[in-house]
């Protein structure tokens, strides 16, 4: 099933309760992240979108963020998302991705504001996303947007 198609109601439950253990088990294990969460992590097919999207480009603020995935997603252009699909990856973004994410030490969020901050993966995540970007039909798909370069990945320009 598709991502699009995929109801958002128990998929998103199984992945915030993912959340939920993640963020357990860093604080019982004295806060740094093990291979496990980070397995975890990348097991979600958003969440890697989320990861291939900071690490291709300049996303500071959710909105980008979330027409980006959703971009990636539905093998769409960005501009191509419909407002409606934007915001439901905004929404799960806000309450299952990004918190999860940061409970593994990924990003620096704020649940409050809606902000976060991505700077560099930690070593092993990075190794794990390059490991499956070849073989991940989504790694790449930024590359339907327009021919003017602005939403072409960094690395790839």
């Amino acid at each position: 099933m598709s991502e699009r198609n995929a109801g958002s109601g128990s998929h998103d439950r199984d992945t915030a309760a993912d959340a939920d253990r993640i963020a357990m088990s860093i604080v019982a294990d004295g806060g740094t992240p093990d291979l496990d969460q980070f397995l975890s992590v990348l097991r979600d097919r958003r969440r890697r979108c989320v990861l291939y999207c900071l690490l291709d480009g300049d996303v500071r603020e959710r909105g980008v963020l979330a027409r980006r995935v959703a971009a990636r997603l539905d093998r769409v252009s960005p501009a191509d998302v419909p407002e409606r699909r934007s915001d439901q990856v905004e929404a799960a973004l806000a309450h299952v991705d990004l918190p999860m994410l940061a409970a593994a030490d990924v990003i620096s969020y704020d649940h409050r504001t809606g902000s976060f901050q991505f700077d560099d993966l930690p070593g092993p995540l990075e190794a794990l996303i390059d490991a499956c970007a070849p073989f991940d039909e989504f790694a790449h798909i930024d590359e339907l947007s327009d021919d003017s370069g602005a939403d072409t990945p960094a690395r790839d320009r």
